[in-house]
């Protein structure tokens, strides 16, 4: 599915593929304070890739002018720099920046915690598909991992993220193809 999105001053061009990316929300967030998160285990499947790591990250901001350098975006501060290892939050959404000033997307971990940003760079929360695996992010953007009750049902995320189904979890609890504890 073609869908153009404009945040800003920026216009992009994406396609969404619900095989590899699908979220079950409006991808609106609070970046309020962390919590649920954990560190990425070293052994997970993606070790292949290389994620942005970032930490120290500087305060975030909340204007400035997008730029496009050969398919990548940066954000112009007010002040002439270029937005650099911070968020931002430019229309009620966060964008994180690596230590370049390019807009990141897809994993991203930061301050020791992981986030999943959307291809056009806006920060995901709720549940998402990637790679056919199920994740669950906090409404900070903070992957969960553990068990996790949402509403009146209960989940456990794998240290790794991935929502475990259709199987009996670590503890000793079966969980259904939906991932829900059996009770």
């Amino acid at each position: 599915m073609k869908k153009a999105i404009k945040t800003g001053t920026k216009t992009t061009s994406s396609t969404a593929s619900s095989s590899n990316t699908t979220t079950s929300n409006g991808n609106s967030s609070n970046r309020g304070s962390s919590r649920g998160g954990s560190s990425r285990s070293s052994s997970s499947s993606r070790t292949s890739v290389a994620y942005p790591v970032l930490s120290g990250l500087n305060p975030s901001i909340n204007n400035g002018e997008w730029i496009n350098e050969n398919g990548k975006w940066r954000l112009k501060r007010a002040d002439g720099q270029w937005a650099a290892k911070q968020w931002a939050l430019l229309n009620n959404q966060w964008y994180l920046f690596d230590s370049s000033g390019y807009m990141l997307t897809g994993w991203a971990r930061a301050d020791e915690k992981w986030y999943y940003l959307n291809p056009d760079g806006t920060m995901t929360t709720g549940w998402i598909q990637v790679n056919e695996k199920w994740y669950y992010l906090n409404p900070d953007g903070v992957m969960a991992t553990g068990w996790i009750q949402l509403i009146d049902k209960w989940y456990y995320l794998s240290p790794d993220g991935s929502m475990s189904a259709s199987t009996t979890t670590p503890d000793g609890y079966s969980v259904g193809a939906d991932g829900a504890w059996i009770s």
